[in-house]
């Protein structure tokens, strides 16, 4: 055929001859929960050395952009040439944040990936690190250390491991306390710098703190007081780094019993209840077959609103009537035992049109208690 391209074809040779399955697959021994990083695991040196190994971990691990930017943000910040103190990753469940602050363990320890990630080729710096794995700490127990320290806070541990006694004792009254520590973490991280904390399942552990009361490691605005000290600290303090793992979804980061509140909207439905329980009549100026012109409606508009100027009685001391108790109790919530003094924080009683309704500004025509208003007597010219 004139015009055709001549593809030369070749015969396709099997995949199995062209890579080689990793030893493990290839060997049947391969678990799928070997991909579940477990940051306390590798700091306790008890992980698999697909993770526990340095060499192993940087070899089995493709650098990707951002890998290689938070590498190198960390070596910046702990020669104290700038980068960034706080490092928040956020990905969904399996998005690698651990996977990250494991390699950023074993940077801080002195071991460089291949190819280096500097720009110099030179990655190897020690720093002192923290590790808090918040699932793995028990927020309603007291932790005895090997020296004897015992630790209640997230704070107490987290200066028990950068500087063990020495370190606690700068955070001891807080740790007693359960209160957070404040400026006592800038001479913390100033005195170990440079160092690196890493906390993994933060939420995991606050959201145990959240409606719980007398638990060793204080209450949940302690922990939240903690949280924005510690960044504080970190950006005062040269060499300092904090990474922590941010949950992007809600089921990772709520749970039932502390789950995030919903704002309430108590004025609106509220509001619409009184509505619901006396509709608003229809304004005479409205009716077809009243006949008045548009002056006289007007004229009659302006006397209602000189009228509702003038000083008014207040439902207290009007006669409960039937129209008073269910509009307060539509309105307040408060049942068919609401008492008339409860109808002004609930609607706004005036004559001969209320200019306010449960808190809502409506327009003088349309009253959202209707029955209120008119079983509410005009007031004498002497009162």
């Amino acid at each position: 055929m004139s015009g055709a391209l001549a593809v030369e074809t070749r015969e396709l040779r099997p995949w199995r001859e062209l890579i080689a399955p990793h030893p493990d697959v290839a060997s049947g021994r391969y678990r799928q929960a070997e991909f579940a990083a477990d940051l306390h695991q590798v700091w306790r040196n008890e992980a698999a050395p697909e993770y526990g190994d340095p060499g192993e971990l940087f070899r089995r691990t493709f650098l990707t952009a951002g890998l290689r930017a938070l590498l190198r943000n960390a070596v910046r910040r702990w020669r104290r040439e700038g980068g960034e103190p706080v490092v928040a990753l956020q990905s969904g469940f399996g998005g690698g944040k651990t996977h990250s602050m494991i390699a950023l363990l074993h940077l801080a320890a002195g071991h460089s990936p291949a190819p280096p990630t500097g720009e110099d080729g030179d990655t190897a710096l020690a720093a002192t690190t923290a590790v808090l794995a918040g699932q793995m700490i028990p927020p309603g127990r007291v932790t005895t250390k090997p020296d004897g320290t015992r630790v209640h806070t997230l704070w107490g541990e987290l200066a028990w491991q950068l500087g063990r006694a020495e370190g606690y004792r700068l955070v001891a009254d807080a740790d007693r306390s359960r209160t957070s520590p404040g400026a006592a973490l800038v001479a913390l991280l100033r005195r170990h710098a440079p160092c690196l904390v890493l906390v993994d399942e933060w939420v995991a552990y606050a959201r145990q703190l959240y409606g719980a009361h007398g638990l060793p490691a204080g209450s949940f605005d302690a922990q939240l007081t903690f949280a924005q000290a510690l960044a504080e600290a970190t950006r005062a303090v040269e060499g300092a780094l904090l990474v922590m793992s941010v949950p992007a979804s809600d089921t990772e980061a709520w749970s039932r019993r502390g789950g995030r509140r919903r704002p309430r909207r108590a004025s609106r439905s509220s509001a619409a209840a009184c509505s619901r329980t006396s509709p608003p009549p229809t304004p005479p100026s409205a009716t077809p077959s009243s006949g008045r012109s548009r002056s006289s409606t007007a004229a009659t508009r302006r006397r209602s609103l000189a009228a509702a100027r003038r000083p008014t009685t207040s439902a207290a001391s009007a006669p409960p009537t039937r129209s008073t108790r269910s509009c307060s109790t539509a309105c307040t919530g408060s049942g068919p035992r609401s008492t008339s003094s409860r109808a002004p924080a609930a609607c706004s009683v005036s004559w001969p049109r209320s200019s306010t309704s449960c808190g809502r500004a409506t327009t003088p025509a349309r009253s959202s208690c209707p029955q209120t208003s008119r079983s509410t007597p005009r007031p004498s010219p002497g009162s």
